[in-house]
């Protein structure tokens, strides 16, 4: 187990977090503040046999398309996704948030 303390400074973003990792460097918890403003939250991961994310602070992740296994179809927020044959994602991620 490792713990590990960052802070990110930037002109409109401060964030402070410590992680620790499981024995195969994954994250397994993170700690504290994840932007200006944000209240302080306490966060656990939770992986599935072959690796992918089922869980991430309370947030449900579920991979149901049969050929793209690791690729994230439904969270448990709302939000769903689909892929293309070359593993596209045909929606805009950068609006994605959890």
């Amino acid at each position: 187990m490792f713990d590990y303390w960052l802070r990110a400074s930037k002109p409109l973003f401060v964030a402070s977090r410590t992680f620790t990792y499981d024995d195969l460097n994954r994250w397994r918890t993170a700690s504290g503040t994840f932007g200006s403003g944000q209240p302080f939250q306490n966060c656990t991961y939770v992986y599935s046999p072959i690796g992918n994310i089922d869980n991430k602070c309370g947030v449900t992740f579920t991979y149901g398309d049969a050929t793209h296994l690791s690729a994230v179809t439904t969270i448990s927020s709302g939000k769903t996704h689909t892929y293309d044959a070359n593993f596209w994602c045909n929606q805009d991620l950068s609006k994605w948030t959890i």
